[in-house]
């Protein structure tokens, strides 16, 4: 229904008429496009001395910048809201790459720990024949080793277990 409708019904049935953000278009000159305003207005009858409408008050109040305002954060908090999912979204991967890698991580440290200990066992070994044999020497061979020799030895000796006592503490 049209603004000379509701006009005529407040006319005749006497009852106030009133709506918030009503879109109404003005034409300003002939020559200039329509314009945009939304309005909250209300149509009240007015009566005269016997009681029956005899005019309509008019009061409406132009609200455009405020509904523009208020479509424009509607329309950012639906952006807001889409990039929230969006980011929800983008944590929950990121959270399963952590985890994947986490994973692997956890494998990798594992292999390396086997590892580590297997070449440490293997280390040990020769280090253990070193001090052995220096020991042997000294013990059985002393007297025909000259000074210098059995201070290498000793040297010898006591590097191999200064370097399984180092493998010890990794293992």
């Amino acid at each position: 229904q049209g603004y000379l409708g509701k006009l005529d019904r407040v006319f005749a049935t006497g009852e106030r008429h009133a709506e918030s953000e009503a879109r109404v278009l003005l034409q300003p000159l002939k020559d200039e496009p329509p314009r945009e305003v939304f309005v909250n207005y209300v149509y009240q009858p007015t009566r005269g001395p016997n009681g029956a409408v005899d005019g309509i008050f008019v009061h409406a109040v132009d609200v455009s910048e405020q509904v523009r305002a208020h479509r424009e954060v509607a329309q950012l908090a639906r952006g807001l809201t889409e990039a929230n999912a969006l980011l929800a979204d983008r944590a929950a991967q990121l959270e399963d790459l952590v985890q994947q890698r986490t994973t692997k991580l956890r494998e990798t440290v594992g292999e390396l720990e086997s590892f580590s200990y297997s070449i440490a066992h293997d280390l040990r070994a020769p280090l253990r024949s070193l001090q052995g044999f220096s020991e042997v020497l000294l013990t059985e061979y002393c007297a025909q080793l000259e000074p210098d020799a059995q201070g290498f030895l000793r040297r010898i000796g006591s590097s191999a277990g200064r370097m399984d006592k180092l493998i010890q503490d990794v293992l």
